[in-house]
């Protein structure tokens, strides 16, 4: 039976890998208790009409009113401040209350500024007409009317109207906020679902080395989770799998010899970052260690015994 001494490269090393492909999950949050967010009315904090003729005056106290005229017209500012929406705006609607002499010609609506108030608003001192947002083609007596005015609120804030009459020669009186069923600005809001999705990847490969029978394994995971209500950022962290043992040295062979004193070479182990440095074990000779890759070796290992199965290097020698 003839015995080996390591003066041997490793042979053409194969690698097998097996990789658990990655799976995400993406879970909704239920939605909340009686479905989508309900809408929040919001009464006028100021409103005064203004007279064409009584340029100075103010009418704080007295009833909202629509009328056309080239010399005599009346319109009607109406203010609000919202709060407490969670969400983006869906639908934002203007309602007025007509009282018992409305007008069977148009009405618009248009946005304007928010600065004046409700005891200083005169027809001199009114904000002009912004872009107008919505019309109705009369106002019945004695209903609401709804105007949309979605395109020109945000969300929280102050937000200005002005009502007036398109065309005709008839006016109509609306309630104002200081009598029932003043000015009101209805605002839904959406409903927003918040989505949370999990990503594992796990990865493993195997190194197996024809020449000494010498394995080893790396095992990688990574692990990303994201939640977003509108959009998903995802954040990773990996553990890189450990770098391949380097290959010995290319000018290296097997051959037979008996520099143990007999018996089996148990394990080879090649240190992680010098080929040069190799560490042998034996069935009956202990541990022997090289420096110059093979071509000497010293005894190590005093007090392990004769039989090593296998060896392992110190991670900091």
């Amino acid at each position: 039976m003839s015995r080996l001494t390591l003066r041997a490269p490793w042979a053409r090393s194969f690698l097998a890998a097996v990789v658990v492909a990655a799976s995400a999950v993406a879970v909704a949050d239920p939605r909340p208790a009686g479905g989508a967010p309900a809408p929040v009315t919001f009464g006028a904090v100021a409103d005064a009409r203004v007279e064409q003729k009584r340029a100075s005056k103010n009418f704080h106290d007295d009833p909202l009113r629509v009328e056309h005229s080239s010399s005599a017209a009346v319109m009607s500012y109406v203010k609000f401040t919202t709060s407490g929406l969670a969400g983006p705006v869906a639908s934002a609607k203007l309602r007025l209350r007509v009282a018992a002499n409305g007008t069977s010609q148009g009405v618009a609506v248009n946005a304007t500024g928010t600065g004046w108030t409700e005891k200083g608003l005169t027809w001199k001192t009114a904000p002009a007409k912004g872009v107008q947002l919505a019309t109705a083609p009369h106002l019945p007596d004695s209903t609401w009317v709804e105007f949309d005015v979605t395109s020109a609120v945000s969300g929280n804030g102050t937000f200005a109207f002005v009502v007036s009459k398109i065309s005709g020669s008839d006016g109509a009186d609306i309630n104002s906020r200081e009598q029932t069923n003043g000015p009101q600005l209805v605002v839904t809001t959406t409903d927003t679902t918040t989505t949370t999705t999990t990503t594992t990847t796990t990865s493993t490969s195997t190194t197996t080395s024809t020449s000494t029978s010498t394995t080893s394994t790396s095992t990688s995971t990574s692990t990303s989770t994201s939640t977003s209500t509108s959009s998903t950022t995802t954040t990773s962290t990996t553990q890189p799998p450990f770098n391949p043992l380097p290959l010995p040295p290319t000018n290296t062979a097997w051959r037979a010899g008996d520099a143990f004193g007999g018996g089996y070479t148990n394990y080879v182990r090649f240190h992680p970052t010098d080929p040069n440095r190799v560490l042998l074990a034996t069935d009956i000779a202990g541990v022997h260690l090289s420096v110059d890759g093979g071509t000497t070796w010293l005894p190590r290992g005093r007090g392990a015994g004769d039989h090593i199965a296998s060896v392992v290097w110190h991670p900091t020698r």
